[in-house]
């Protein structure tokens, strides 16, 4: 267990916060900056499924699946996001994650 999840475990208990999604969010953004990648994938996951266009949590879970080298996963968020908000940015940026994970440079 990591200070980042002891901490989460704090605020979980007092302030009965156990479900709160932006608390894992927080929570994910930290393991990402700490380069623990698989640990931050494992919220952003958990979080994606449980509400999948939680905006806050998208651009950490993004950048997990290029960290992750999860293609698959991202073209499949790319297109999901492109489909339901064609003009928000988020949308683009997992467009052009995807691009970058593939190495497809130019288009």
């Amino acid at each position: 267990s990591t200070d980042v999840d002891q901490l989460a475990k704090c605020l979980e208990k007092k302030f009965n916060l156990r479900d709160n999604l932006e608390i894992l969010t927080a929570q994910a953004n930290q393991h990402y900056w700490k380069n623990r990648f698989q640990r931050a994938y494992d919220i952003t996951k958990d979080i994606v499924e449980r509400d999948p266009f939680h905006h806050s949590v998208l651009p950490v879970h993004i950048c997990c699946l290029v960290e992750l080298n999860l293609k698959t996963q991202l073209f499949f968020l790319a297109h999901q996001l492109v489909e339901s908000y064609p003009t928000k940015p988020i949308s683009w940026f997992a467009v052009a994650a995807y691009y970058y994970l593939i190495r497809k440079y130019e288009m």
